[in-house]
């Protein structure tokens, strides 16, 4: 909605605060207390300028930055610039204060406040293919059934040039008798006890620690996947450096192909 041309102009914005530990105490039912440390907040100040174009006046342009800014729900901040466009999960504190006003212009201040870490991500998901045959062609070359060029590899390398550890996402499609999806480098994996087949996929959120099984077709989800995963297993994330990834599908002759989706964060944009 704020882009470089009226009646709105973005004219300040503080991309580089940092968020603090919200530490509470909180009664229960009265009787009990319980001391609940928060997540870190981050509070963005913004300055919107309304500039009065001649397509309507001051009221009209102010009762239409009100009605797109709701309290009551929480939403996506996206920040552009020269290196890049980055979000942040939260929402607004306040509705627009009056700032200052000069001429045609009216300036109005506006508070947003992340609801979840206080982390600036990538917008776009980077993404990595899982499974590729390599050497020999140039492209996957097949002569049934027994001439094959190239070989089949399932091991690739992500580097992490953040200060983070990533969280990721991993889509893996049949067919396989069972998925491991592992972290050489901290030797952390994920291992799945089903079969996964071609009309089926295993969706992997490490953010979240969730998995499902959906229909490649229809995208919906035919089971909750979770209850498959090892004891010893562990939802993992890319750690600083390089991080060498492997596939596995459970049998010598099975060839699972998978998506790994992760985005970078940045304390300051």
């Amino acid at each position: 909605m704020f882009e470089d041309t009226p009646p709105y102009l973005l004219t300040y914005i503080d991309t580089m605060g940092v968020g603090s530990i919200e530490d509470e105490n909180m009664a229960i039912g009265g009787r009990y207390t319980t001391h609940v440390t928060g997540f870190d907040r981050r509070s963005i100040p913004i300055e919107i300028a309304i500039i009065e174009n001649g397509f309507g006046a001051f009221e009209q342009l102010k009762t239409r930055l009100a009605n797109t800014i709701d309290l009551n729900y929480q939403g996506e901040l996206v920040y552009q610039n020269n290196t890049g466009s980055y979000a942040i999960r939260g929402r607004f504190l306040e509705m627009p204060t009056g700032f200052e006003k000069a001429h045609s212009n009216e300036k109005y201040s506006l508070t947003f406040v992340s609801t979840e870490q206080p982390k600036w991500k990538e917008r776009h998901e980077r993404v990595s293919r899982m499974g590729a045959v390599v050497g020999g062609l140039t492209f996957p070359f097949s002569i049934q059934p027994t001439i094959e060029f190239g070989t089949y590899t399932t091991t690739f390398a992500i580097i992490n040039d953040t200060y983070d550890s990533l969280p990721v996402k991993i889509v893996v499609i049949g067919t396989a008798q069972s998925v491991t999806i592992t972290n050489e480098t901290t030797s952390r994996f994920m291992k799945f006890n089903r079969a996964i087949s071609n009309e089926q996929q295993l969706e992997v959120d490490t953010a979240k620690g969730t998995a499902y099984i959906r229909s490649a077709t229809t995208g919906k989800i035919v089971e909750n996947a979770s209850h498959y995963l090892t004891l010893e297993s562990d939802y993992w994330s890319l750690q600083r450096g390089r991080n060498i990834i492997t596939l596995d599908g459970g049998g010598q002759t099975t060839r699972p192909l998978g998506y790994l989706f992760w985005r970078k964060q940045y304390s300051g944009v």
